[in-house]
């Protein structure tokens, strides 16, 4: 809850009023039974309209707009898609949330896949400063890797991957959370997808030096010591092996693990990783 100084002399500290009003009037529109889907989502959007400027406007949006999907009234969706788009070139402040909630809502409501990308690109072109931009990315990858087209997914993970890539003094203070596993699926696509080892090689020891204690790390490592016997450079493979057989690995990575080591020329599975339940198994490119 925003606070407002009333300066020396005075009682200290109040609440703001806008904000007040505005967590009143959610709670209101909260309270509207689920069963009344468009008086429900109608009274959360008039909430963001009304206090465009306090914390609770985004989170209206987001209610409304979860609301619509989960009641799958294609009319009422249409409608909020509607009014979202409007409150885009409307109200600065909410411009990039409410592109990015429509994108949810093309996505999660409709399945139309090609106006989800528009309205991505549209966001993290014009609101590049925005933390929006970062779902943008990483949701415009996984619909480019969701229907197959890899080049585009790994051209998008890599400007992921770069995106506040640093630091900064504190630590986490500036990285994005998608970072690391943009990065990791940008190698991932060069090794498993495109067969670019030489490539491959060079973005996972990037990532082993950027993300060295990332919870990814024993996957990236796996992949490199698999890159580099695809490269044909087993001695530099075998030095990754060998610093993995100290290390605690999950089922998975341990099997992963015995066939680099004992059957170093055998058929690597793609990693469960690079394709959700709703894509089909991806297929190497050549």
């Amino acid at each position: 809850m925003a606070l407002t100084s009333i300066g020396c002399g005075g009682q200290g500290p109040q609440v703001d009023p806008h904000e007040s009003a505005a967590q009143t009037r959610l709670e209101t529109a909260r309270q509207i039974d689920k069963e009344q889907t468009f008086d429900r989502v109608t009274a959360l959007f008039n909430v963001a309209c009304a206090y465009p400027k306090t914390q609770y406007a985004a989170i209206a949006l987001q209610q409304a707009t979860r609301t619509a999907i989960h009641a799958n009234r294609r009319d009422v969706s249409l409608w909020l898609g509607s009014k979202l788009a409007e409150l885009s070139e409307t109200e600065r402040g909410l411009s990039a949330e409410s592109i990015w909630l429509k994108a949810r809502l093309m996505v999660d409501g409709f399945g139309d896949y090609p106006a989800a990308r528009q309205l991505l690109r549209r966001l993290y072109t014009h609101h590049a400063g925005s933390p929006r931009a970062d779902n943008a990315l990483w949701m415009l990858a996984d619909l480019y890797r969701v229907i197959g087209a890899w080049r585009k997914a790994h051209e998008t993970y890599g400007i992921l991957a770069q995106h506040r890539l640093d630091r900064g003094w504190f630590i986490g203070s500036l990285r994005s959370p998608y970072t690391a596993k943009a990065a990791l699926l940008k190698a991932d696509i060069e090794a498993y997808i495109l067969d670019d080892f030489a490539a491959a090689v060079a973005s996972y020891r990037s990532f082993t030096s950027h993300f060295s204690d990332s919870p990814l790390i024993d996957d990236a490592l796996l992949s490199l010591a698999f890159s580099y016997l695809r490269n044909h450079k087993k001695n530099a493979a075998n030095g990754i092996l060998s610093q993995l057989g100290e290390r605690k690995l999950s089922t998975d990575q341990r099997k992963m693990y015995r066939l680099l080591l004992e059957t170093p020329d055998s058929q690597i599975p793609i990693p469960k990783r690079l394709y959700s339940t709703a894509s089909p198994r991806p297929k190497r490119l050549r």
